[in-house]
């Protein structure tokens, strides 16, 4: 009944049908929403069509012989039904085939690739609607007879363009391969590409088409499992699974070959029954095997989470914790192929969500408390049971880092405060020690220009000289008594210093009267604006005059911004300070700006 070319061809055509039947419920699972893998997966399924229309068709010539010894005719509709499936593939073949290629060198490039490409790409499509508008008409007809040229795929409107995709195909993978840093995927492209090169040297219509592309489908199964290739192979349990139905269809479908083989010696309903039997027996041994499988897949999970569970602990000792949710949504992202994770805490800022599509929101508690959420934006229709067991895992773990983060965060701020107060305890130790050894010699200097200045045998001359060193051994005292007080530890607002209401306008006329003689000494235009304006601020008045004299005194003798005695005595009252240089639009000058807390203010 079965020649020895049919049951090969049987073999072929069914192999090629369940394997990208296989990997299209793959992919029609787990593909991501991106046009690589859209495009993927319409080229599995124009290939599954060829497989499909020929294993059909082969079944139809099969049972030719079978129709026509009862004294039945072949249906019209299976044999045009089946070149129809066929054809459709073959158009349809093609142009993915470059289109595929073209979108993997565009995800390598980074969407980075000439717009001319895409000339290309809708050159191949061309064809293929002229030849699907020829399927559609012939499909009308409902004549067999019509699909025979169209079945071995040897016409003239097939084979140049299924050479030339195997052509650019070839080129294209030996591009692959050397853009490749990882050795398996280097493998996995030079395979394919000495594939399509054969394919090329044989021709379309060949009957080896048919076994060589067997081989691409085989080797994607194989590193989507093994070397989760595209990220589709993280859910092992669905690829078993997967696998094992199509398994069981294998063997059923090969239980009923044999029954029809044997029908001659044995009823066919009594060959399938024991042929099923047979099964029974070996499901022990298959369970056990599954199991182990199982097992394998399960502790490769738990060892993946256990690896970024340290990792995230590990970044939450360094205390920050922006980094650490950086970290978390990045690793959670690549772990387990997500489109997007977001982390937001309650007390933290709202953060905008970066991409959009389905999502998993899992509740962040610490305790009873709820401290935020981890949203989980994923492809497909839903998660899978185990990514979703592992991220509820770590939904119950990052509470504990996060606290572990804060904490060691608020340990290192109060080591450098406390180190920032030792430093400052010991230069004011330096401080009270330079203070007492000068102030004594300007104490007596002092006191000696004074006398002088009351000696009536003083020239006229000699006065204005000792006038001005006794003001200049004033602006000493004043010198190192700002260094003390800078030297002493700080001492906050809330720590002891009670600000009153202070007329700033007031302060700030009497500071610039004070200091008006030594900047005209120095050649300073020293000026103050907004003076008559009554502005009142919580403050004291012997913080503002400190902050405002060492301003214009800095000013004056031209020393570089950033003073920190200013710093430390605003702090004290809760204000701040900002510095912009150069001051537009006149692009020169500094400017200072002191922001004082309003009356009223709480600390």
């Amino acid at each position: 009944m079965y020649s020895a070319t049919q049951i090969v061809f049987l073999i072929v055509f069914t192999a090629g049908t369940v394997l990208y039947l296989f990997l299209l419920t793959l992919f029609a699972g787990l593909r991501r929403r991106r046009p690589f893998e859209v495009v993927l997966f319409l080229t599995g399924i124009a290939t599954f069509l060829i497989y499909a229309g020929k294993l059909l068709q082969l079944n139809i010539d099969i049972y030719f012989i079978y129709f026509l010894h009862r004294g039945a005719s072949i249906p019209a509709f299976s044999a045009v039904l089946a070149g129809t499936i066929t054809a459709i593939g073959a158009a349809l073949f093609p142009p993915l085939l470059v289109h595929v290629h073209f979108e993997y060198l565009r995800r390598l490039k980074k969407g980075q690739i000439p717009r001319w490409i895409y000339l290309i790409i809708g050159v191949f499509y061309l064809p293929a609607i002229f030849e699907l508008a020829l399927v559609g008409k012939l499909f009308l007809k409902l004549d067999p007879r019509e699909f025979i040229s169209l079945h071995s795929m040897e016409t003239w409107q097939f084979f140049p363009w299924f050479s030339l995709a195997f052509c650019l195909s070839v080129l294209m993978q030996l591009f692959f391969a050397r853009s490749e840093n990882r050795v398996s995927l280097t493998r996995l492209h030079l395979a394919l590409a000495a594939t399509f090169a054969v394919a090329f040297a044989f021709g379309a219509g060949s009957r080896a088409f048919y076994f060589l592309m067997l081989i691409p489908g085989a080797l994607l199964g194989y590193y989507i499992i093994r070397n989760r290739f595209l990220a589709v192979g993280v859910q092992r349990n669905l690829v078993i699974t997967v696998s094992l139905a199509f398994l069981a269809l294998l063997y059923l479908t090969l239980a009923q070959r044999i029954s029809e083989w044997l029908e001659p010696y044995f009823p066919p309903v009594a060959t399938r029954s024991v042929l099923i039997f047979v099964l029974v027996v070996f499901f022990g041994p298959l369970q056990r095997r599954v199991g182990k499988v199982l097992q394998r897949a399960f502790r490769a999970e738990a060892e993946q989470l256990q690896r970024l569970t340290a990792e995230i602990q590990h970044v939450a000792r360094a205390g920050n914790l922006a980094e650490l949710i950086a970290l978390a949504e990045s690793r959670i992202r690549e772990s387990f192929s997500l489109s997007g994770v977001r982390i937001s805490l309650h007390d933290g800022p709202a953060r905008p969500a970066t991409v959009s599509g389905n999502a998993q929101r899992f509740v962040l508690r610490n305790g009873p408390a709820e401290i935020g959420v981890l949203e989980a934006y994923f492809f497909g229709q839903a998660l899978s049971g185990e990514t979703h067991a592992a991220l509820d895992y770590l939904a119950e773990q990052l509470p504990a880092a996060i606290d572990l983060c804060r904490l060691l965060d608020e340990k290192l701020r109060l080591e450098r405060e406390l180190a920032e107060r030792e430093r400052l305890a010991l230069l004011g130790q330096m401080a009270a020690s330079v203070s007492h050894n000068l102030r004594n010699p300007l104490s007596s200097i002092k006191t000696l220009l004074q006398l002088q200045l009351e000696n009536p045998g003083l020239p006229a001359s000699a006065r204005p000289d000792c006038e001005k060193a006794i003001a200049e051994v004033d602006r000493l005292n004043t010198k190192l008594t700002q260094l003390l007080r800078y030297a002493k530890p700080a001492v906050r607002a809330a720590s002891g210093i009670t600000a009153a209401v202070v007329d700033v306008a007031a302060v700030a006329t009497q500071t610039v009267s004070l200091l008006q003689h030594e900047a005209e000494r120095r050649g300073v235009s020293l000026t103050l604006e907004g003076a008559s304006e009554k502005a009142e601020a919580a403050a004291t008045e012997e913080v503002l005059s400190d902050v405002l004299s060492n301003l214009i005194v800095n000013a004056i003798e031209a020393l570089p911004p950033g003073v920190a005695i200013v710093e430390k005595r605003l702090a004290e009252i809760g204000a701040t300070i900002d510095c912009e240089s150069p001051v537009p639009p006149a692009a020169g000058g500094t400017r200072f700006v002191v922001m004082l807390k309003p009356v009223g203010a709480g600390r």
